[in-house]
């Protein structure tokens, strides 16, 4: 059984996460007669919900760490059903909303252990952090809605490789390791605003 990733892969997936995972994958594989890719989906939640635990009581090193081994780990499960036969819709649908659960936990711990030491006025560092949260999340509901009008090649070639959740991810991970996370999620969100410019005028061109 082959392992690989999916055509609209994030360039971070395409280059640096799936060449770990689909290595976990083959190992599982080749070990294990029936492995079941839910597993691996609650293995990549418990990753991220440590990372959230880690940015508020450890450093944000850490949480960085695992915020990217989250990331890395949420490619296993949907290999583990693509090599195994074992898609399903539903099963895409909880891997979706544990990503949102994982990414919220980040993002809100993120967002604690930054306030809890700095000591300037929070209310425009709050609107600015919120917003970038909020482009954040509509990445996802764009590119869903862009999929669908657009259909599967324009997306496997377009923008949404540099913005996607691996990316995002990414940027926090890097960021965090200097102990910067609020300002990698800022960065996040910037990005995903260029997208949602983007697929927001693709969306619109297709509708009118």
């Amino acid at each position: 059984m082959s392992v690989g990733g999916k055509a609209e892969d994030g360039i971070v997936s395409r280059y640096i996460n799936r060449r770990i995972s689909t290595k976990i994958s083959g190992f599982i594989i080749s070990h294990w007669s029936d492995p079941n890719p839910f597993v691996a989906t609650v293995v990549s939640l418990f990753a991220g919900v440590l990372a959230g635990v880690a940015y508020i009581y450890t450093t944000e090193f850490v949480g960085g760490i695992l915020a990217q081994v989250a990331s890395i780990l949420d490619g296993v499960d949907g290999e583990l059903a693509r090599a195994t036969g074992k898609t399903s819709r539903f099963g895409a649908f909880i891997d979706t909303l544990l990503d949102r659960v994982v990414d919220f936990v980040i993002l809100i711990s993120i967002y604690y252990s930054f306030f809890k030491v700095f000591m300037g006025d929070w209310l425009y560092p709050s609107i600015i952090y919120f917003y970038s949260v909020f482009a954040w999340i509509m990445v996802s509901y764009f590119h869903s809605v862009l999929r669908s009008l657009d259909g599967e090649r324009r997306i496997q070639t377009g923008l949404y490789r540099f913005a996607s959740r691996d990316v995002r991810i990414f940027i926090v991970f890097i960021f965090s390791l200097f102990g910067l996370g609020f300002y990698g999620v800022v960065l996040a969100g910037l990005v995903s605003t260029i997208y949602l410019v983007y697929s927001g005028a693709r969306i619109y061109h297709l509708l009118r």
